[in-house]
């Protein structure tokens, strides 16, 4: 990484970290083309990736994203939680967002953390394809590669894990509504 890139990372993560102290909602931008903008709450900031307790249109939590942080591009401060957004979650009884520990200095390690905590993870490749991601249950890590046994947006569970390599993944998702009516739906995983 460049000199001025880690400069630029640098200050990025001290915006988050002011977002986090502040109990602010961000919104995050990423550098990757096609990308979407991501909404939400700072839970934690590792040294390689940022967690967020993400806020859905609907005013309501909806699951965890881990974001690179070498991917950031721009951090906004929104409304810290004496604002509308986290009024309205207090009054809904879901202030503050449960904070969840999973490793982010690691891919790997954050794969393996975040598939402790919901049954379900999705991965996106979105150097590759910002519109594709990967929905399943991790079954292995490497030092370099995952393999994730994949369910289908019908919830039906594929015969095989894929393998995909770690560092392609520019993002992980977990504990979100779509993960659990997949997992509701789909069951435990084939042995």
């Amino acid at each position: 990484m460049s000199k001025v890139r880690r400069r630029r990372t640098r200050a990025l993560r001290d915006k988050l970290a002011k977002g986090l102290g502040r109990r602010a909602l961000v919104r995050v931008s990423r550098s990757i083309r096609g990308s979407d903008t991501v909404e939400g709450f700072v839970v934690t900031v590792g040294d390689e990736w940022l967690l967020l307790a993400v806020l859905a249109p609907t005013i309501h939590f909806d699951g965890y994203t881990a974001l690179r942080l070498r991917d950031l591009a721009e951090v906004e401060l929104l409304d810290a939680q004496e604002g509308f957004v986290g009024r309205a979650l207090k009054a809904r009884g879901e202030w503050p967002p449960v904070r969840v520990e999973v490793p982010l200095d690691d891919v790997a390690d954050l794969i393996q953390g975040a598939a402790s905590v919901a049954p379900l993870v999705t991965l996106h490749l979105e150097k590759d394809d910002p519109t594709v991601c990967h929905v399943g249950r991790p079954t292995r890590l490497t030092r370099r590669r995952v393999h994730l046994l994949d369910i289908t947006p019908s919830a039906q569970w594929r015969d095989r894990p894929r393998r995909w390599a770690l560092s392609t993944i520019t993002r992980v998702d977990f504990g979100g509504q779509y993960e659990q009516a997949l997992s509701l739906v789909g069951g435990e995983p084939p042995s």
